[in-house]
């Protein structure tokens, strides 16, 4: 998800899959939420940019990843049933300040990518880039029994916006 060097809808695809698969309580959700936060900004870039097809299926693809990384996608997914696990890390992590943050910050790029062939607003841009700054973490070691994930390095067009725009 964090690799830069991937396909950007290979990486909203992980995003949602590690978001519906399953944990244990040593998983820390507020890396991966963070996470989701900073590949959802940097979708939006993409999207945005003014080579790009707006009209590519793929954004909407990417955009459906990245907002169900967060949310079950039918009712009985939202507690799970055993021995499944609730998914989406709302429901996994439902007292996370740093989920619902990620969430709540990147919610709007996410529907914009799926549903708006205009360029993101540049409001929402530079505010949820400005949270991804403010809230990185110390460590993207997201569990004791895996690999740190790669911490991404911020790519040259990923600059903050002047003033939120």
């Amino acid at each position: 998800m964090t690799n830069r060097t991937l396909d950007l809808q290979v990486r909203c695809r992980a995003a949602q899959v590690l978001g519906r698969c399953g944990f244990d309580n040593q998983t820390n959700l507020d890396i991966l939420a963070w996470s989701v936060a900073d590949l959802t900004v940097e979708t939006a870039f993409a999207f945005s940019g003014g080579n790009t097809n707006r009209n590519n299926p793929m954004w909407a693809q990417c955009g459906w990843s990245l907002y169900s990384a967060f949310h079950h996608q039918v009712t009985a997914e939202a507690a799970g049933s055993p021995p499944s696990l609730p998914k989406g890390f709302l429901n996994r992590a439902a007292k996370s300040q740093v989920v619902r943050s990620a969430y709540t910050e990147g919610v709007g790029l996410m529907a914009h990518l799926m549903f708006n062939r205009s360029p993101a607003p540049k409001a929402e841009l530079g505010k949820l880039f400005t949270w991804v700054q403010a809230n990185r973490p110390a460590n993207f070691t997201f569990d004791p029994a895996c690999p740190a994930l790669p911490a991404p390095a911020a790519p040259a067009q990923q600059a903050a916006p002047a003033n939120g725009g």
